[in-house]
């Protein structure tokens, strides 16, 4: 019986923890699918898709993250070279100035000042207002820079050096950003908008990283843990940005081009370019390139419909761009 209810405890708490996770997945998904609408020029309420879109969604980001993280760490492997190098030396120094008297009683005197300068609640204090303060000034000097992909908007429209949300924004950084980002993405330049990408996610693991330095300060002191507020509020900002920063300029769009046979002939002209953004069982929702509208289908007003090959968005906003 005490085997059976073990068991019965961890399916509990394993079923417990992955609805956790889901839900975390499911939230970022929609984080993800609504950015990349927003982009589009297109509004989420009109499509609907089923919980598992959003979820399998949410864990390519994660793992996007992951590959993100270990790219970025065999590149500067090369850099930890000199601090391995710094590490070896000091360990020799020490067990040098070990072998020495007058070494031995530096040594000493130092151990009596660190645990001195450990215990001293001025000192830890003071560490944590650095700590705010540096942490302000990163916020500030990221923080436009992370959100300039969530404004640039309309790209379906025949957007293709201006992009309409931005055009009169006041602040002329965030607007030249924007502007690069719109290019960027209307040529398909990889490598910008990854490198784009890898500043927003190392800017999350630098804001994480002050959460946990400060909750150390503050474990070390009477500090009341009212401080660590601002840290943990700006980790959800930046923890709530970053799938939307990866909606915007790394999610791929392609969408296939569609041929339909409606019952009344006049519904599309021929000459119409027809690309389908979202279909169910009941509908299609298509984008009409050549009027630049959203175009709702159900399938009862159609006799046929083919679908054929996918195409970038770059491909359809050159379309739109031939065609007055």
């Amino acid at each position: 019986m005490y085997v059976l209810k073990q068991v019965g405890l961890t399916f509990g708490w394993l079923s417990g923890a992955l609805a956790g996770i889901g839900a975390f997945l499911y939230c970022f998904g929609y984080l993800i699918t609504a950015a990349d609408l927003h982009l589009l020029g297109l509004d989420v309420f009109i499509f609907s898709y089923n919980p598992s879109f959003y979820i399998s969604r949410g864990t390519t980001f994660f793992g996007y993250q992951l590959l993100t993280i270990n790219d970025f760490l065999l590149r500067l492997a090369p850099e930890f070279i000199p601090l391995l190098l710094v590490g070896v030396f000091y360990v020799s120094i020490r067990r040098w100035l070990g072998r020495r008297s007058w070494g031995k009683r530096w040594m000493v005197r130092c151990r009596r000042w660190r645990p001195h300068l450990g215990t001293s609640v001025r000192f830890w204090k003071t560490a944590a207002i650095l700590l705010l303060f540096f942490l302000v000034i990163y916020l500030i000097n990221i923080l436009e820079s992370i959100t300039a992909p969530l404004q640039v908007s309309c790209k379906l429209h025949g957007l293709l050096a201006e992009p309409c949300t931005v055009a009169d924004r006041p602040h002329q950084a965030t607007l030249s950003t924007s502007k690069k980002i719109a290019n960027w993405l209307n040529t398909g330049n990889t490598e910008e908008l990854q490198a784009r990408f890898t500043e927003a996610l190392l800017a999350e693991i630098f804001v994480v990283g002050f959460l946990l330095i400060a909750w150390y300060v503050v474990t070390r002191t009477d500090l009341s843990k009212l401080i660590l507020v601002p840290f943990m509020l700006a980790v959800i900002v930046i923890v709530m940005l970053l799938p939307m920063v990866y909606g915007v300029l790394m999610l791929p769009r392609e969408f296939p081009s569609i041929r339909l046979v409606p019952k009344d002939q006049a519904l599309f002209a021929q000459s119409a370019h027809l690309y389908l953004l979202h279909k169910t069982d009941s509908d299609f929702v298509l984008w009409n390139a050549t009027a630049r509208q959203v175009v709702w289908v159900p399938l009862s007003t159609l006799l046929a419909a083919e679908i054929g090959h996918n195409y970038k968005l770059t491909s359809i906003l050159k379309v739109q761009e031939d065609r007055p």
